[in-house]
């Protein structure tokens, strides 16, 4: 009994020393980067398209852009149809590393990528 209750214990303190050190930045991310409180780990941007064209991310904004201009910088192929430019939009978006995250509206995406 006595010695069960010795591997019970040493079992809680190896778990408690993993939640400890994890806790203290320890633990690596995906692709070996340290996870550290605080740090961005996301660039975000939010889409608009289908009338009204912007893009809003951290160092870039294109705002209210018609639809030739706006394809042009935002290296999408341009498209008359709407629905057409705003998925080559998203796959120019694609090509560059953001990812889409959410869609909470009709024609306005929100998309991230690793900083």
């Amino acid at each position: 009994m006595t010695r069960r209750y010795g591997v019970v214990v040493g079992i809680v303190v190896a778990v408690l020393a993993a939640v400890v050190w994890a806790a203290a930045g320890g633990v690596s991310g995906a692709g070996g980067n340290e996870v550290r409180r605080g740090a961005a780990r996301w660039e975000y941007g939010i889409f608009s398209g289908e009338g009204v064209w912007t893009w809003y991310a951290l160092d870039t904004a294109v705002d209210n852009a018609d639809a030739g201009d706006f394809a042009g910088r935002m290296h999408a192929r341009y498209a008359q149809r709407g629905t057409e430019l705003e998925a080559n939009v998203l796959n120019s978006l694609a090509a560059q590393g953001w990812e889409l995250v959410a869609a909470p509206e009709k024609n306005k995406y929100v998309l991230r990528r690793p900083r």
